[in-house]
């Protein structure tokens, strides 16, 4: 390649389009700036700017919760100390399991569950 030619950086695939963002705290920050200056003299929508936010958040909840197992089995190499990764620290720890009982169908937890509520219904009254 020679010195003058400009670098073809369009995107051919979701990964590499994922791929043009940082994550690095001063290029993300720069790159907000930039988008919120362009707003505010005019140069985009602001209605388009926001649509495209909300949908890149949903996008990226989505990704995020479609890998979480993968994320999980990749961490767990690194051990249970933070590490780098990408410029960032990250933390393999575990998490809390709860559990829903409501959804049980244990008839005594329902009675139990519907005497605190009335208990703790009396208590405001009380309180108030």
């Amino acid at each position: 390649m020679q010195n003058n030619q400009i670098l073809d950086m369009t995107p051919t695939s979701p990964a590499s389009v994922l791929g043009l963002f940082t994550t690095a705290k001063q290029s993300i920050a720069f790159f907000a700036a930039s988008i919120i200056n362009e707003v505010e003299d005019g140069k985009i929508d602001p209605l388009k700017v926001h649509t495209l936010c909300k949908a890149m958040t949903e996008t990226a909840d989505k990704i995020i919760a479609g890998i979480k197992e993968n994320v999980k089995t990749e961490a767990a190499k690194y051990g249970e100390k933070p590490f780098m990764f990408n410029g960032c620290e990250l933390h393999n720890t575990s998490v809390k399991t709860e559990y829903d009982y409501e959804v049980c169908g244990d008839w005594e937890w329902e009675m139990l569950n519907t005497q605190m509520a009335i208990i703790k219904k009396q208590m405001t009254d009380r309180q108030e």
